[in-house]
């Protein structure tokens, strides 16, 4: 090009309204457009928390104790230990910050604070459904009769079962 100005011919002004009511119709029809008009938001993503903390109650001293789960690099959760729930930790957790855990959460072998730990070939902590809680196995008989803690009072042999768990959320901050 010899960097001359090229001028196009005038065009009217019902010239100019036809061509661009057929770029509107041939953009209408192009089924990217479509495709474009009619993609589902996408969802938003929420961090995985750095831990999984779920609480526990103790059989032997009825108080309340703390499972951990830290995230590991590859993503999963795994135990690392547990604490006594004392006095002053219980500002930084609340009930209201209580969420369900993940479908593919694994409960793992755990030890209570006490030193009652799960027995082999089985995961986690007893569910006692008269106070609704998981408590340890420390008043639990080697052929499976368990007695929960002194404020609640319920015995029986032990059953299998499954049921989703919760974790607790710590508040930061005062």
């Amino acid at each position: 090009m010899s960097g001359e100005i090229i001028k196009r011919p005038r065009e009217t002004h019902e010239a100019a309204i036809e061509r661009w009511r057929r770029a509107v119709e041939a953009r209408n029809a192009s089924p990217v457009e479509i495709i474009r008009a009619y993609r589902p938001a996408q969802p938003v993503i929420q961090e995985a928390p750095i831990a999984h903390q779920l609480l526990r109650f103790c059989a032997l001293f009825d108080l309340a104790w703390i499972a951990n789960y830290p995230r590991q690099l590859n993503g999963d959760y795994v135990y690392n230990g547990s604490f006594w729930l004392e006095k002053r930790h219980e500002p930084h957790y609340r009930l209201e910050g209580a969420y369900t855990l993940p479908r593919g959460f694994k409960v793992g072998s755990e030890q209570c604070p006490c030193g009652a730990h799960t027995p082999l070939g089985k995961l986690g902590c007893v569910w006692c459904p008269r106070c609704t809680s998981r408590v340890c196995f420390g008043r639990t008989t080697p052929s499976g009769y368990f007695q929960c803690r002194e404020s609640c009072g319920n015995h029986g042999q032990l059953q299998e079962y499954s049921e989703r768990e919760f974790a607790l959320k710590l508040r930061l901050g005062r």
